[in-house]
């Protein structure tokens, strides 16, 4: 497994035959930016990713760090100077039009270190499994899903793991996504 900051890369083929290496990232903004419905589809509150307006200072560039040169005197190799970091201010929602992508990030290397530390805990490797709601249980709130996928995965076996509930899903449509309502639950 790598880590989730690490963009995995996909070999594309392109018209004239050449081979460029292509991102999961950018298949995800591709997704995002060639979509019937990517701003309007929702369900008892539940959007897609960028939908929302970021705040003013989301995306500026800020620094931070240390110019007290004097007391680096001490130091070796650090003597005469001071330390300035860089970095770009993020609000890191979901929502946000600028900050989802860092969003995203945080939550998968979460989610990444929490697998790995299970899998080196108990010995053993995870397994991907997706629960699939029946359309006939769409009308039940994602709580008594989760609950239903519980049951589920313990009847199953499993005796624990990490699960996200998806309630979208996609179509390719005249070369365009359309996302649809349809709840499953992703877990390992």
């Amino acid at each position: 497994m790598y880590p989730a900051s690490q963009r995995s890369k996909q070999l594309e083929i392109t018209d004239d035959f050449s081979i460029t290496r292509k991102s999961k990232h950018n298949e995800t903004s591709d997704q995002k930016d060639n979509s019937w419905n990517w701003f309007k589809i929702q369900h008892d509150g539940w959007h897609l990713p960028a939908t929302k307006e970021a705040h003013d200072w989301c995306g500026s560039w800020a620094y931070r760090g240390c110019l007290n040169v004097s007391g680096h005197a001490h130091i070796e190799g650090f003597k005469g100077k001071g330390f300035l970091k860089t970095f770009q201010k993020s609000c890191y929602r979901a929502d946000c039009e600028l900050c989802w992508e860092k969003w995203l990030a945080r939550e998968s290397n979460k989610s990444t270190r929490r697998i790995e530390t299970y899998e080196a805990q108990a010995q053993t490797k995870v397994k991907h499994i997706i629960i699939s709601v029946p359309h006939w249980l769409h009308y039940q709130s994602k709580k008594e899903l989760s609950k239903t996928a519980r049951k589920v995965l313990k009847d199953l076996g499993c005796v624990g793991g990490a699960m996200v509930f998806h309630p979208f899903r996609k179509k390719k449509i005249a070369d365009r996504w359309d996302w649809y309502y349809s709840p499953h639950f992703s877990s390992k």
